[in-house]
């Protein structure tokens, strides 16, 4: 069972960088804010153990993509594309809309929060397939 660190560790850096991006007020933040119910005040504190537990499971995430990588025989950018796009939407986009669909929550909210998550899956598959 191989698992590169660095790749692994460049993956979880790269999904924080895409987060900080993604959910910036003039990408996707002002319609998470308002879908989600939060305002400014609600969010200006920062979430502070937030992100290090969610630069922990984009390292979790990381090191499972590595070990289907190293299983699949995944060493192309193309590979980690489909490896990306299988986990993404096949595994984490499912999950999430069930609990989206049960819990009320609005369809734009969905894409928003699966629409980053599978590509966060889709730039690790990437990463860890190429970073050998």
């Amino acid at each position: 069972m191989y698992v590169n660190a660095v790749a692994v560790f460049a993956a979880g850096v790269l999904s924080m960088v895409l987060g900080l991006i993604w959910y910036l007020p003039t990408v996707f933040g002002k319609v998470w804010m308002k879908e989600s119910g939060l305002t400014e005040k609600d969010i200006e504190s920062g979430p502070g153990v937030g992100y290090l537990l969610t630069f922990a499971g984009s390292l979790l995430m990381a090191i499972a993509m590595s070990i289907l990588a190293n299983y699949g025989g995944t060493r192309t950018v193309l590979g980690g594309l489909k490896l990306g796009a299988l986990v993404g939407l096949g595994i984490v986009a499912t999950s999430f809309a069930a609990n989206y669909i049960f819990s009320k929550k609005s369809l734009k909210l969905y894409l928003v929060d699966a629409g980053y998550f599978v590509t966060h899956a889709v730039i690790t598959g990437v990463i860890v397939s190429v970073v050998r």
